[in-house]
This record gives structure tokens, C-alpha cells and sequence, in this order.
């Protein structure tokens, strides 16, 4: 089960012209619309794994048959258009809460605009390639 998030984290650039020169300093995190349908994507690589999945939204009731809820944060920079500057998933166990898997991304400042088609891919590879979590 996939929590779907209604809004994304973004951050702008706060621009300083100066003296035959411009000074750019990140801008603060605002909360914007969802960006990138994260969510579908995570349930397409989810499914090419063999996993059955879903998408819902927060508070809903979870079906019997989940084993387990994917949530993510994303953070979206710009840099003349926004790019994925970060991402987390975690998948938590339905019963106890507990974070079975998690994989991140975060961009660097040399980027090439990273966007989730890109990255879910490589972060669902990392977490199932990945050593299972002995309890």
C-alpha cells in the first residue's frame, strides 16, 4: 500500500544582484502541490518486482491484505526549472510499525535534473538487492 502524498517539499533560490555579479542562496522549503506522480511510479517498479500493490491516501483504512506501507519524501530544487534534490522511501510493517526497508537519493550539486522515473528505479533495485533486516 502506497501513501499517496498530496504535496511535495520545494525549494527556490533567494537571487542577490550584485556589482556585475549574482549571488544565489537557497530559498526556504515551502509545502507545493504533489510534483513528479511519485506514487505511481513507486507502484510500476513495485509491480515489476512482482509486488501487488496500491495507492491511497493518508488515513484510509488499509486493506487486509497489506503486508506492508510504502510512504516517501520528496524535495524538489531549482535551478532554472525543478529537479529532485532528494528522495526517501521507507516500507513499514502493517503490524508493528517498523521499517522493514528504506533507500534515498540525494542529488548533488552537479546534477543532470534527476526526476523520479530516474531514481525509484535505482532506489527499489538498492532496497531488493539489499540484506533482509533480521529480527
Amino acid at each position: 500500500y502506497i501513501v499517496d502524498n498530496t504535496s511535495s517539499k520545494a525549494r527556490g533560490l533567494h537571487i542577490i544582484p550584485m556589482p556585475g555579479f549574482v549571488i544565489s542562496t537557497p530559498g526556504k522549503v515551502e509545502e507545493v502541490k504533489g510534483k513528479g506522480n511519485i506514487a505511481e511510479i513507486i507502484n510500476t517498479e513495485l509491480q515489476k518486482y512482482g509486488v501487488k500493490s496500491s495507492i491511497g491516501a493518508e488515513g484510509i483504512e488499509l486493506p487486509n491484505d497489506v503486508d506492508f506501507v510504502v510512504r516517501y519524501d520528496d524535495l524538489w530544487q531549482w535551478d532554472i526549472k525543478y529537479y529532485l534534490h532528494t528522495l526517501n522511501l521507507k516500507f513499514i510493517g502493517r503490524n508493528d510499525g517498523e521499517v522493514i526497508a528504506e533507500g534515498s537519493y540525494n542529488s548533488s550539486i552537479v546534477h543532470n535534473y534527476p526526476n523520479p522515473k530516474e531514481v525509484i528505479p535505482m532506489i527499489i533495485r538498492d532496497i531488493f538487492n539489499s540484506p533482509q533486516k533480521s529480527k
